[in-house]
């Protein structure tokens, strides 16, 4: 009879635990819910400030740009080449050498520029690359990154060149050091 008691009064703690778990896990679902809500409603309204904002900079931009001729349309419309593969280059950040992985696409105005950069492919690819070996620690900053792409810009409008433009802008695709 003793076991029996002893049984049971283990039954009752375990039954009373049950429902403390259950409502545990309940508020941590909760709690993850309203989390998750509020970081998406935020990004949510992040992304339509920046929207506003930029409808708001075109705008001005386009106010300011109605009489002359260097508007987007008379420029030409944008037009992309992705540089494949990505680049692989090794370079010391002054303690040690390091691997470095870079994918970039190339923005002109005209599909003629692109074309050269396709044309002239391996001068492009051979350029970067000594470019890429050439940095140092300062390419883990953001400032570094953005001088690396002046750096690559530079060098690509310097090698292409036509009757319609030149290279306009680089962009990174993928960026890795290790």
């Amino acid at each position: 009879m003793a076991d029996d008691d002893a049984t049971e009064e283990v039954t009752e703690k375990k039954s009373r635990k049950v429902p403390l778990i259950m409502g545990g896990i309940g508020l941590l679902v909760a709690v993850a819910g309203f989390s998750s809500g509020y970081v998406l409603g935020m990004t949510s309204a992040l992304v339509a400030a920046l929207h506003a904002s930029d409808e708001q900079s075109a705008a001005d931009e386009n106010g300011a740009q109605k009489g002359t001729a260097t508007s987007e349309a008379a420029v030409g419309k944008a037009v992309f080449l992705t540089l494949r593969p990505d680049f692989t280059a090794n370079f010391n950040d002054g303690e040690n050498m390091r691997f470095m992985q870079v994918g970039l696409d190339v923005m002109a105005r005209d599909e003629a520029v692109l074309k050269q950069i396709e044309e002239l492919m391996p001068k492009v690819r051979y350029e970067i690359l000594k470019i890429l070996g050439g940095q140092d620690a300062a390419v883990y900053s953001p400032e570094g990154k953005d001088a690396l792409l002046a750096q690559i810009r530079s060098k690509l409008q310097k090698l292409v060149v036509t009757e319609a433009g030149t290279v306009e802008d680089v962009f990174y695709t993928s960026f890795l050091i290790q």
